[in-house]
């Protein structure tokens, strides 16, 4: 091979090597740039769905306060009454304010009335123990109140299943005397929920 041949045989060489390596640079670049937005995206759709929720709970919160500041409440907390049951606590009622889990606990840590309703297939539901030992033990934090402004809310998933809670002491209206229990709304995260959330989100 002459001078001219290999001298063109090193050039083609190195060209070719030089198209690899820029192919190889502009591949990770791209590859990078690629996980970087969908990196981006994930954490922007994290944040969306977990200010919806927040406000999801928020909303949960003011129509618990509505009913656990109420004289009513308060009351049948000390003498429970079918009266207060029929006018209050019907099916109707649990899909007009959109909750699925309600709970009232008087002081003593007694359960005076609960409830689970699927209102979207207008359904009692059955509570897995699971739920049901988490929302009500005699240690469970979540149905305990030492103030009158006490507040407990938040979001988890018990046997696959996510739900959302808020647990409010129960007070009279003019809120100057002191608690006389608690109560518990929560809602569950059914699939055509979840759906509806990734539609907005």
């Amino acid at each position: 091979m002459n001078l001219r041949a290999k001298t063109l045989l090193i050039i083609i060489i190195t060209f070719l090597s030089a198209i690899l390596l820029i192919g190889i640079i502009t591949g990770h670049v791209i590859r990078k740039s690629y996980l970087k937005v969908e990196r981006n995206s994930c954490i922007e759709n994290t944040e969306r769905i977990t200010s919806l929720l927040n406000d999801r709970i928020n909303t949960l919160s003011e129509k618990a306060s509505d009913w656990s500041a109420w004289d009513d409440t308060y009351f049948f907390l000390e003498n429970p009454t079918d009266a207060y049951v029929q006018s209050n606590l019907t099916n109707f009622k649990f899909e007009e304010i959109k909750i699925n889990i309600v709970y009232f606990i008087n002081k003593r840590l007694e359960i005076i009335y609960h409830n689970a309703y699927d209102y979207n297939n207008s359904r009692i539901m059955q509570l897995s123990e699971k739920i049901k030992r988490f929302i009500y033990q005699n240690d469970s934090i979540i149905i305990k109140h030492s103030t009158t402004t006490s507040i407990k809310k938040g979001f988890l998933i018990i046997d696959t299943l996510p739900l959302y809670f808020v647990s409010l002491p129960v007070i009279p209206s003019n809120k100057r005397i002191s608690i006389n229990g608690t109560l518990l709304f929560a809602k569950i995260l059914f699939p055509e929920n979840i759906t509806q959330l990734s539609e907005i989100t």
